[in-house]
């Protein structure tokens, strides 16, 4: 697991109360995140452009698959009701005393 990805699950199970399917969805979540860091580490190394077998320049398919990782990425914490940019999901202290997001007694 990355430290990016260490960081993302720690913070999140830190401030939010996750139900056992949120969890799932969180180490799926560190999973692509560590997918991420390889592929943008492979690109570091690599360069952006490669040279195929003949001879010929194309754009490093790792940056594809850390795209497609993005996207996965983002959907996943948006189905947690988590955004990358802020926070959505109500905190472990916004949940009234039934464990009900958004309860108020």
């Amino acid at each position: 697991m990355s430290d990016a990805a260490r960081a993302l699950r720690e913070g999140v199970t830190r401030d939010f109360d996750l139900d056992g399917h949120e969890l799932s969805l969180l180490a799926d979540a560190a999973r692509c995140q560590t997918a991420i860091d390889d592929l943008e580490a492979t690109v570091e190394q690599d360069g952006r452009v490669i040279e195929t077998r003949h001879g010929e320049l194309k754009v490093h398919p790792a940056l594809a698959g850390a795209r497609q990782q993005r996207i996965v990425l983002t959907r996943i914490l948006a189905t947690l009701g988590l955004k990358t940019e802020g926070r959505v999901k109500q905190p472990r202290e916004a949940r009234g005393a039934d464990g009900i997001r958004g309860a108020v007694k």
